[in-house]
């Protein structure tokens, strides 16, 4: 984009040299100069438009990637609650298996 402008401000500071001398040009040189001017602009127009739908396609991915990430730390919370709830049914289910161990322990030793 930046030299782009930079083209086109050369161009027109051109046009402005040739206006201001009193030489003899063309108008077909006038014509040409003034196309190839246009031309430079509607190619920086063009660039300005690619640029801004580039930033939209980048928003709309950053937006997608931040419900991703979301997403992600849900699941991921979901998976340690899970993970700990599972973790305390196994203790429950070993405490009461120990427990009945030692009752029928405690059964044969008083009978």
């Amino acid at each position: 984009m930046a030299a782009l402008d930079a083209h086109l401000e050369r161009v027109r500071a051109e046009q402005r040299r040739i206006g201001n001398e009193v030489t003899e040009i063309s108008v077909t040189e006038l014509r040409a100069r003034q196309a190839y001017a246009e031309h430079i602009e509607a190619q920086q127009h063009a660039g300005a438009g690619e640029v801004a739908r580039c930033e939209a396609d980048v928003a709309v991915r950053r937006d997608a990637l931040g419900a991703a990430t979301r997403e992600q730390q849900t699941l991921e919370r979901l998976k340690e609650r899970q993970s700990a709830e599972h973790g305390r049914e196994l203790a429950r289910a070993e405490a009461a298996s120990l427990d009945e161990v030692a009752l029928d322990r405690f059964r044969r030793s008083a009978a």
